[in-house]
C-alpha cells in the first residue's frame, strides 16, 4: 500500500473511531471527493512536500458535521469536495481553501462574495501551451474545431487568440444545452483538421463524451483531450498534469496560505503528454509518447 493510501486509511479510521473531530485540530485538512489512485497519489505528494504540517484526510461529509476548532487550511480534491466544503465552511472566516483536481470553470464559477478564502490549481492546461504543442505535434493540421458550452464559452476569445498566436485557425460553435451538441459537432467537424476539447459539463457530460469521440473518429478528425482518462477512452492525446505534479504545486500554495498570503487561481506549472497509440495508428499519425515528453522537457515549455 502506498504512503498516500496508508495516510488516507489511517485518517479515516481515526475519524470514524472518534465520531467527531477532536479539539486538537490538524493545521491542514484534505477533503476528498472519493477514493482511488489519483486521490492517494495527490495526497502522497502533498504530504511529502509539507513535512512541517500536520495533515488530516477527511471525507467532505465528515467536515459538514464537524465539532471543535476549524483548521487553518482545507485542501479539497475534486469538484464535489470543493462545492460542499465551500458551503460547509461559510461560517469559518479564518479557514482558507486550496482546491485541487478541479476544472478551471469549477474555480472561476465560485461565488465572488460570501465564500471562504479560496485559491487553487485547476486541471486545465493554458490554452497558449496547448495550441503551441498542437502546432508542433500535428504540423499538417491547422484548422482547430471547438464546441463550447455554458461553462466554457467565456474562453472563446482566449482560445482564438492562443490559436492565432500559434498560427492556427479556429472553427468554434457555442451551445447552450446537451441537445445542441450533436448539431454543433456536425457543423464543426467537416471544417476541422483536429478537434480541441475544452472541459464543460454540457459538452462533455457522462452521456456525451463517447458521442464526441466517435463522431470525431468517423470524420477522421483526431481529438486533443484534457485528461488521461479521456485519452484512454479514445482521444488522440492530451497535455495533463499528473497527481504528483498537482500535489507538489498544491503544497506550494498551501504553504503560502499558511504563511498569510492567498495566491490567485493558477494553471498547472508542469505537464506530461499522454498519447493513445491505437488511435494514432488508426489515423496514420506518427506520435510517440516517450519522444514527445522528452522533446517538451528539453524545450523547457512554459505556459
Amino acid at each position: 500500500m502506498s504512503f498516500g493510501a496508508r495516510l488516507l486509511s489511517t485518517a479515516l479510521v481515526c475519524l470514524l473511531g472518534a465520531g467527531v473531530v477532536s479539539a486538537r485540530e490538524a493545521s491542514v485538512w484534505v477533503a476528498t471527493s472519493g477514493e482511488g489512485a489519483v486521490y492517494s497519489q495527490t495526497i502522497e505528494a502533498l504530504a511529502r512536500q509539507l513535512p512541517e504540517a500536520e495533515i488530516k484526510v477527511v471525507p467532505w461529509r465528515e467536515i459538514a458535521a464537524r465539532q471543535g476548532a476549524a483548521p487553518a487550511v482545507i485542501v479539497t480534491l475534486g469538484l464535489d469536495a470543493l462545492k460542499h466544503i465551500t458551503q460547509a465552511t461559510e461560517s469559518w472566516p479564518k479557514t482558507s481553501i486550496v482546491a485541487l483536481l478541479v476544472p478551471r470553470y469549477g474555480l472561476e464559477s465560485l461565488p465572488r462574495t460570501g465564500s471562504p478564502r479560496t485559491t487553487g490549481v485547476y486541471l486545465d492546461q493554458p490554452f497558449s501551451r496547448q495550441m503551441q504543442w498542437l502546432r508542433s505535434a500535428l504540423p499538417g493540421r491547422s484548422r482547430v474545431g471547438v464546441v463550447l458550452g455554458p461553462n466554457s464559452q467565456v474562453h472563446a476569445r482566449e482560445i482564438r487568440h492562443a490559436a492565432k498566436q500559434a498560427g492556427l485557425e479556429t472553427v468554434i460553435k457555442v451551445v447552450e444545452s446537451r441537445d445542441d451538441v450533436a448539431p454543433a459537432l456536425q457543423a464543426v467537424l467537416p471544417e476541422s483538421d483536429v478537434y480541441f476539447a475544452v472541459p464543460d459539463g454540457v459538452v462533455f457530460g457522462s452521456q456525451m463524451i463517447q458521442y464526441v469521440l466517435i463522431a470525431s473518429y468517423r470524420h477522421g478528425v483526431p481529438v486533443v483531450g484534457y485528461s488521461a482518462p479521456m485519452v484512454k477512452a479514445g482521444a488522440l492525446a492530451a497535455l495533463v498534469a499528473s497527481p504528483e505534479q498537482i500535489g507538489r504545486q498544491g503544497a506550494q500554495l498551501t504553504r503560502k496560505v499558511l504563511n498569510g498570503t492567498l495566491p490567485p487561481f493558477q494553471a498547472p506549472d508542469d505537464y506530461e503528454v499522454k498519447v493513445n497509440a491505437s488511435v494514432a495508428r488508426a489515423l496514420d499519425l506518427d506520435l510517440d509518447e516517450v519522444a514527445l515528453n522528452r522533446k517538451s522537457r528539453g524545450a523547457g515549455d512554459g505556459p
